[in-house]
């Protein structure tokens, strides 16, 4: 698994223990602290147990200030991107729409993951994400008195519910009373029967508890319903299709092969968090490298100007310039930084040099166009050579100035156009503690 760069963002309902999904996206923030990465939830409630921390004001401005993309990771029951992300996650734990009835609004650049196989549709090599989040210590049939028949209920209302179907002694589980976990599962080793009319992860601890699935259809609700397709993953080991004692003793053999597709998931959702974490951040070096290509500095040192050759000025008849670098003490580095940006544009304007008024001594800069004055008498000197009219223009920068493509030679000609001129001064982009260039223009003169 590659290393972790770029920080997840994970937006979410509150955790509860009633829903599968709810605890799929938590475990998967959990997972990312857990294994090295950065992630946090945002504006929810968490399980304590794990670590999935809630973002502050604090951590929240130091992503965004931090100058690299984040990426945020949505449900499918999140529409657009309301955390204007520069990197989406799509994480579908359902048919789009299925739960909140909505259009997700994707970007043409968002990744997808999914949950489960038949979640991704029409998805040509689907990328799956399968994390596996259930107690299988919890979860099993370690009881042998069945005494209950259960219907389930959740998405699908009690008003469509055909109760002639059903056992007459038969027991409502509605999430509308969701029960802790511990709770439910010593329900669901009572259950004789589980009925469903909806795809749950609770129908999956039904029969891990040793209860068979009947698998009902509702009218106008048929979106919900389990289906073959929507148990391929697991050859719907545990599921009746019809409701018959026959069909459903039958399936009561195949209970335990549930357990085994359980086993061999949870082996198989770390290879496929970790191509997650590798997508992911692949993704986000991307954007990254696009950002910097879209910056205004990359875009100023590596411009080229193309001038027609009616315009290019003879060399000999460019003005003499002189770059003095003020450099101050303890700014060596400063110093280096603005004559790396000034010495490959001097070959473009003959007769340009460098000047370095330094407090030291010497310098120690191996380029004869380099020449070394002190600090502390350069206005003289300065002075001495303009009077002998060793050369026509000095222009005056501190060690740190950086010089954008072809300046030198734009400058010279705009010089030698402007023979009236006895004083020239530039706009300027300030650059911040976080590297970003602010425009700063200069009042007139």
């Amino acid at each position: 698994m590659r290393g972790f760069t770029f920080p997840y963002l994970l937006l979410a309902p509150d955790y509860i223990e009633s829903s599968s999904g709810v605890q799929v996206i938590h475990q998967l923030c959990h997972m990312i602290n857990e294994q090295g990465g950065k992630a946090w939830m945002v504006n929810c409630r968490v399980n304590p147990e794990w670590n999935t921390p809630v973002i502050n004001s604090d951590d929240w401005k130091s992503i965004q200030n931090s100058g690299q993309p984040w990426i945020a990771i949505y449900p499918e029951i999140i529409s657009g991107n309301p955390l204007s992300a520069p990197v989406c996650v799509r994480y579908m734990l359902n048919r789009e729409g299925v739960i909140m009835n909505n259009r997700i609004h994707e970007g043409p650049d968002d990744l997808f993951f999914w949950y489960r196989n038949e979640f991704a549709e029409k998805a040509v090599d689907p990328q799956i994400l399968g994390i596996e989040s259930f107690d299988l210590q919890l979860f099993c049939d370690d009881n042998p008195e069945k005494d209950l028949n259960i219907l389930y209920l959740n998405r699908v209302p009690e008003s469509v519910v055909d109760f002639s179907r059903l056992p007459a002694d038969i027991k409502i589980l509605s999430m509308e009373n969701p029960l802790p976990l511990k709770e439910l599962a010593v329900v669901l080793k009572r259950t004789r029967v589980f009925y469903s009319y909806e795809s749950s992860g609770t129908c999956a601890m039904a029969i891990l508890c040793g209860s068979p699935v009947v698998a009902l259809t509702a009218p106008g609700y048929e979106k919900y319903a389990n289906t073959h397709e929507t148990l391929r993953d697991n050859g719907g080991a545990g599921f009746c299709w019809e409701n018959t004692p026959e069909a459903i003793d039958a399936e009561r053999q195949n209970l335990w092969k549930m357990r085994e597709y359980f086993l061999v998931r949870r082996a198989r959702s770390q290879q496929q968090f970790e191509n997650f974490v590798t997508l992911t951040q692949e993704k986000a070096e991307q954007r990254a490298a696009q950002d910097k290509r879209h910056a205004l500095s990359d875009w100023l040192y590596k411009r080229q100007l193309p001038v027609p050759a009616e315009e290019v000025q003879s060399p000999s008849s460019l003005p003499l310039l002189r770059m003095l670098i003020a450099v101050q003490p303890g700014s060596e580095a400063d110093r280096t930084s603005t004559l790396n940006a000034l010495l490959p544009q001097l070959d473009q304007v003959t007769g340009c040099a460098v000047l370095l008024a330094t407090p030291q001594e010497t310098c120690h800069v191996s380029d004869d166009r380099v020449f070394q004055i002190r600090s502390d008498v350069w206005l003289n000197e300065i002075n001495c050579h303009l009077e002998q009219n060793v050369y026509d223009w000095i222009y005056v920068v501190p060690a740190g100035c950086q010089f954008t493509a072809e300046s030198l030679r734009l400058l010279a000609e705009a010089l030698h156009s402007r023979t009236g001129c006895a004083f020239v001064y530039a706009d300027e982009g300030l650059s911040d503690n976080e590297g970003k260039i602010h425009p700063h223009f200069k009042p007139a003169f």
